[in-house]
């Protein structure tokens, strides 16, 4: 492992505060919050980033149903379970038939519906960030 790199009881491979980039950390933070990635196409965009504090870009679901999730994401535990719960609803809207918010209008309700669920279902878990 490199050096700063260390894995921890819940097999989470981190560098400090921040999650090392990589699809078995994600899977690990979803098993750990519970979060079902059966049947979930996702990958990691290891270039795109925000803009900086209060701009960072964590991650898209795309009209197809993959999940991109950006470097911003990794930033720490707590949001990297935060992105993947916030894109995994926005999937099973679109799974449901919800339509993908093209125009403008119909994204700002779109965000507001995932961060709605993100901030609920994080007080649910924020528990088990402290679970080893």
């Amino acid at each position: 492992m490199e050096d700063g790199l260390r894995r921890e009881g819940d097999g989470i491979v981190r560098n400090g505060d921040k999650v090392l980039m990589s699809r078995d950390n994600v899977l690990a933070i979803a098993d750990k919050y519970g979060i079902d990635m059966d049947g979930v196409r996702f990958s990691l965009d290891k270039v795109r980033r925000g803009s900086g504090p209060g701009r960072e870009f964590f991650g898209v679901t795309m009209p197809d149903g993959e999940i991109k999730l950006a470097r911003d994401a990794f930033m720490n535990e707590e949001q990297l379970a935060r992105t993947i719960a916030h894109e995994r609803f926005h999937l099973d809207e679109l799974r449901d038939g919800r339509e993908f918010p093209w125009k403008e209008s119909a994204r700002a309700a779109y965000e507001s519906r995932a961060y709605a669920y993100e901030e609920r279902w994080w007080q649910a878990h924020k528990h088990l960030i402290e679970a080893e």
